[in-house]
């Protein structure tokens, strides 16, 4: 739930979301940070042991554990978010032409490529969605794809959260 929450989030600051598997190798994940111009990665603690040598050698990574203190001895991410101010939560950044995520391609003809999601895409996105398939709130989606997957985020979370779709026992979890 961190990654929705924090993605969510991520997207309503005008910030880039960079989706990734958590099953990549350090050398994939040093590429995506690098060759995305990535800042900040946000892990778990595992996650972070896993890639701490590829981390220390990018230089201005700032990294942040959801499960822990962060390295530079910082508190968890939650306590850092809370510094962020009580802005109003309504007030979003991002124009329609902004980045608003960087998916990777597969790589199956040579190295993965980066390709740019504005926030225009996501929402006419939602829009074709719920529009084509009649998507309503009393719709249930069983999706199996995982969520660092551009369908997997894109169609089911966005466009399931779009159309108000329900898991009928959520408001008993």
């Amino acid at each position: 739930m961190e990654f929705v929450f924090l993605h969510l989030a991520v997207l309503s600051l005008g910030a880039i979301t960079l989706p990734l598997n958590y099953d990549y190798s350090s050398d994939e994940v040093a590429y995506f940070l690098s060759d995305s111009g990535s800042s900040t990665f946000i892990t778990e603690y595992q996650g972070f042991s896993r890639n701490r040598g590829v981390l220390t050698g990018l230089g201005g990574m700032r990294t942040y554990l959801v499960d822990g203190l962060s390295p530079d001895g910082s508190g968890p991410l939650s306590a850092e978010l809370k510094k962020s101010g009580a802005d109003d939560p309504r007030n979003y950044p991002a124009q329609d032409d902004d980045l608003a995520m960087i998916c990777y391609t597969s790589g199956t003809t040579g190295k993965s490529k980066g390709g740019d999601d504005h926030h225009r895409n996501l929402v006419t996105n939602m829009r074709a969605l719920k529009e084509t398939w009649e998507w309503t709130d009393q719709d249930v989606l069983l999706h199996v794809l995982p969520l660092f997957h551009i369908h997997g985020l894109v169609v089911a979370l966005h466009g399931g959260l779009h159309a108000g779709s329900d898991h009928p026992h959520a408001r008993e979890i």
